[in-house]
């Protein structure tokens, strides 16, 4: 009995024990379970603070390295970012416990490794797409191909990728002092790690993208207007630290709007984005290309000193554009005007840069130069200008500007056939002015209608006055081209005649070839009103504008006038007279009449007359004057006529 009872005791007491035992290993697992767990949502947490806390993708993986090694007990940690060039891994962040002088040697060693897929642990990663595990990489020192962990006595290893999309953005490392036995638990919670660093990566890929969909033009691809500002914001800050010049150029093709409306809107982008292409080439590092707009692209230059450097720019961006570009087969010349200004010559401010690289681009668009470097002279808008703007505003309300007029002679008989008016200015102040220091400022200040306006009513008005004293002259008057685009022009035409009872027939219309430019449907059907109203026109400066001989046959233009830059150098240089020769045979061949501007001399109106043009003009025949001072010559002119004849028509072969 004695024995049974003691026997039952024991197997009591084994029971009891088995079961502290066991409780105590349940809640030794327990806490261990919890303590995991708490580490892990701390790891986690470290990761969203991290993520937070960071601007872009690889600053959250350097807050995220040394909660990786707290968390995985390892003393190192890595983050391997992909190379845009090579395929490789690079070295993004590192960090180190700082336990052992080994673990500081070997983020050293590792900072400036690179690793090609499928080369060492990361890359090995990289192209598997899956997380790797080494107990211990002393075994397996072939697939780390890396020399520094066994040199260095450490031990075990863990790498994971991020993917997003498929594509493995970063590799995670860690790396252990002895050989480690990763759990399936870590394994997980490094899964875990890797989909919210992956949220990260992906966070940051869209606020890049809207960020460059912020800061670039959608058809080119070129930084758009505001960065091109903040980029020539950070060029001139610079350059006041260092005194390195640079310039800002603008750049606009000319007829662009053609290629849009003759080949659509798409084939329009694709020869914008060639032209961006094309500008890259040329520029130095350090440029900055830029489409600001519509068919309007701007540069920031650096390392420009000069205006020599500057031009130079210009004509590498006037080579590159040189060659057609082809669309769909079909090839386009491209054409631009480039504006240059230079800091500090030309300003200081980046508004200031700006704004006088646009004048300068409209003056080489003006004038058909290419480009156009700044200067004082292209600018209405200095006080200097906006004041003389000012003052021209006053004279032409007033009627303070004065008329002048040069006569035009028959080639064959030396009689009158004409006078041009010309529009004079004597400033209260600053004396006589040239024609072309005001005529350029009305034309950028608005004021060439009123202009045109005041010369139109003067001259008819002086016509007037010769028919009532019994002398016949036609009267010539220069139109602005915003005139031919002022569907109210041949109404103020038709006003101004009737006003003075002048014959439409007298009065004569002077356009140039580039006023047909803009928009050539609106002033050709501007000059045929005016031309069925009986108004004679005339293509001035003919030669030096851009006018296409298609559009010219169908314009109702009675004249053509050879401009002086041929006409006066034509007795010395063979290619001036071929010129003069050519446009005398394509007018009279078109059935217009000629006229020769800038004739100076005896033997140049010889060799005129030898080449049939119809009538001359310039200072031989009579500088231009007002009508008081023209009058002895008009007297003297109407004695040789013969009485009774009519009055002398230039008159080209008939059409």
């Amino acid at each position: 009995m004695t024995q049974d009872r003691d026997t039952r005791l024991e197997e009591l007491f084994a029971r009891e024990r088995a079961a502290r035992i066991e409780a105590e290993q349940l809640a030794e697992r327990t806490t261990r379970e919890l303590y995991d767990r708490q580490q892990e949502l701390a790891l986690l947490a470290a990761v969203a603070t991290a993520a937070n806390r960071a601007r872009t993708a690889e600053q959250a993986l350097e807050h995220l390295l040394p909660a990786l090694c707290v968390h995985l007990d390892c003393p190192i940690s890595l983050a391997w970012l992909p190379e845009q060039a090579g395929g490789g891994l690079r070295c993004a962040a590192a960090h180190h416990t700082g336990a052992q002088d080994t673990h500081r040697e070997y983020v050293r060693g590792i900072r400036h490794r690179r690793f090609a897929s499928g080369e060492g642990l990361p890359g090995k990663v990289l192209s598997t797409g899956g997380a790797l595990c080494l107990d211990d990489v002393r075994d397996e020192i072939d697939l780390t191909a890396d020399t520094l962990p066994r040199r260095l006595g450490l031990g075990g290893a863990i790498a994971f990728p991020v993917i997003v999309g498929g594509a493995v953005l970063a590799v995670i490392e860690c790396v252990a002092d002895d050989p480690i036995d990763f759990t399936p638990q870590v394994l997980a919670l490094s899964a875990c790690v890797c989909e919210m660093l992956a949220q990260v990566f992906e966070r940051d890929r869209v606020e890049q993208g809207l960020r460059h969909e912020a800061y670039h033009d959608a058809v080119t691809g070129l930084p758009n207007r505001v960065l091109f500002r903040e980029r020539l914001t950070h060029a001139l800050s610079l350059a006041r630290r260092t005194e390195l010049g640079i310039a800002v150029a603008v750049i606009d093709l000319d007829r662009f709007k053609e290629v849009n409306d003759t080949l659509g809107h798409e084939q329009g982008d694709r020869l914008l984005a060639e032209v961006g292409n094309r500008l890259s080439e040329v520029l130095s590092e350090g440029d900055t290309i830029s489409r600001m707009g519509g068919d309007e692209f701007g540069l920031v230059l650096s390392r420009v000193r000069s205006v020599a450097d500057a031009e130079a720019v210009a004509g590498r961006i006037a080579q590159a554009l040189h060659e057609p570009i082809h669309l769909d087969g079909v090839p386009i010349g491209v054409d631009a005007s480039i504006g240059l200004a230079l800091h500090p010559a030309h300003g200081s401010e980046l508004g200031e840069l700006i704004r006088r690289a646009d004048i300068a681009m409209y003056a080489a668009k003006r004038t058909h130069s290419g480009y156009a470097v700044y200067s004082p002279a292209l600018d209405p808008h200095t006080s200097d200008r906006l004041a003389l703007a000012s003052d021209l505003r006053r004279a032409i309300e007033a009627g303070a500007l004065s008329v002048h007029y040069q006569p035009k002679v028959l080639v064959s008989e030396r009689a009158l056939a004409g006078v041009e008016a010309l529009v004079r200015w004597s400033h209260p102040v600053r004396g006589m002015l040239p024609p072309g220091e005001f005529i350029a400022l009305a034309e950028n200040t608005g004021l060439m209608g009123p202009l045109t306006s005041h010369v139109l009513r003067t001259a008819l008005a002086q016509v007037r006055e010769w028919l009532d004293g019994g002398l016949e002259v036609a009267v010539a008057v220069n139109v602005a081209p915003r005139s031919l685009l002022d569907p109210r022009f041949p109404g103020e035409v038709a006003d101004a005649l009737a006003a003075t009872d002048v014959p439409a027939h007298l009065l004569e219309l002077e356009v140039t070839e580039d006023s047909m430019l803009e928009d050539p449907d609106l002033a050709r059907e501007t000059l045929k009103e005016l031309g069925a109203m009986g108004v004679s026109i005339a293509i001035d400066d003919f030669g030096t504008g851009f006018s296409s001989l298609s559009q010219l046959k169908t314009l109702p233009v009675g004249t053509l006038k050879i401009d002086r830059s041929f006409v006066s150098g034509m007795c010395n240089d063979a290619r001036d007279a071929f010129i003069v020769r050519a446009a005398v045979r394509l007018g009279h061949d078109l059935g217009m009449a000629i006229v020769a501007e800038g004739v100076e001399d005896e033997s140049t109106f010889e060799l005129l007359r030898e080449l049939q043009c119809d009538a001359v003009q310039g200072y031989l025949i009579h500088r231009p004057a007002d009508a008081a001072a023209l009058a002895p010559w008009l007297s003297e002119v109407r004695k040789r006529a013969a009485d009774g004849h009519p009055r002398p028509r230039i008159a080209g072969p008939a059409r």
